[in-house]
C-alpha cells in the first residue's frame, strides 16, 4: 500500500501511540471523489493495518450521506467514491 501511493509522492506516518496514521502527499479535495482504484485500494489496505487514516489541511467534504456516514455510531457504512 505504502509504495502504491509512494508513486504518487505521498508518503505514510504512523501516528504516535497504539493506532492511525497520516498520509501526506494526496490532494483528494482535488481529486473531486474519485480516485484511481489503486489508490483508494491503498488507502483502505491502510486503515485495516492502522485503524484509521488522517488526511490534513483538505476541504471538508460536503455530501450529506458521506458526512452521516462518517458520524454514524448505530449503523455500519461503505462508502465509495463516484462512478
Amino acid at each position: 500500500a505504502e509504495a502504491v501511493l509512494a508513486q504518487l509522492g505521498a508518503t505514510v506516518v504512523p501516528m504516535p501511540g497504539p493506532c492511525g496514521c497520516e498520509i501526506k502527499g494526496i490532494d483528494l479535495a482535488g481529486t473531486e471523489g474519485k480516485l484511481q482504484p489503486e489508490v483508494a485500494g491503498a488507502i483502505e489496505v491502510l486503515m485495516a493495518i492502522h485503524g484509521f487514516v488522517l488526511f490534513r489541511n483538505q476541504v471538508v467534504l460536503g455530501d450529506p450521506s458521506f458526512l452521516s456516514c462518517l458520524f454514524s455510531r448505530l449503523r455500519p457504512c461503505v462508502w465509495h467514491p463516484g462512478p
